[in-house]
């Protein structure tokens, strides 16, 4: 962990002890953290385990019915545990990013969906790569609506796109323009 560019970590209700356990570990290592809540609320537990973490960022979902909740949700996490962006996807409807100084909402790609297997890790994926890459925020969640947006139209079989492909995909794709309130 001690060189790791990033330590992602799922910390569903499910698996919440094994969770904080690596959170300790990677704050310990130093390394940057995405904790993916999954649509999980974060417990008291939780919250004090990434309480004053730097270059933390979380990443939650609300269902497509509550996407005007989005930003509320990003806000309330925001507020306990002070990380440098929450991000919250909302299907469909795109996804919404909040820090202290800033407010992003980027719209999903419409897709003709296979399936939606892996479309969050897909778009965990996207946005880990444009946080590595010291990307703005916008283009980081471009790239990870791109990424579960692909996920869901291709065969579950089929590799992930390059760069390159999402480049085009992003360039080419007409977006569903419905900003979370």
């Amino acid at each position: 962990m001690a060189d790791a560019a990033f330590a992602y970590i799922d910390c569903y209700q499910l698996i919440e002890a094994p969770a904080v356990r690596a959170i300790h570990a990677a704050r310990a290592a130093g390394a940057p953290l995405l904790l993916n809540l999954g649509g999980s609320t974060l417990s008291p537990r939780a919250a004090a385990a990434v309480r004053g973490y730097p270059r933390l960022f979380i990443q939650t979902n609300v269902d497509g019915a509550d996407h005007a909740d989005a930003s509320r949700t990003a806000a309330s996490l925001l507020a306990v545990t002070g990380a440098e962006w929450i991000v919250v996807t909302a299907g469909a409807y795109g996804a919404v990013a909040l820090s202290r100084a800033d407010h992003v909402s980027v719209p999903a790609f419409r897709a003709a969906a296979r399936h939606t297997h892996c479309a969050g890790a897909a778009f965990s994926g996207g946005l880990l790569y444009g946080l590595l890459h010291d990307w703005p925020i916008s283009d980081s969640l471009d790239l990870a609506c791109a990424s579960g947006a692909l996920r869901c139209e291709r065969a579950q079989h089929e590799p992930m796109p390059t760069l390159a492909e999402f480049r085009a995909f992003i360039g080419s794709r007409e977006r569903t323009w419905i900003a979370a309130a």
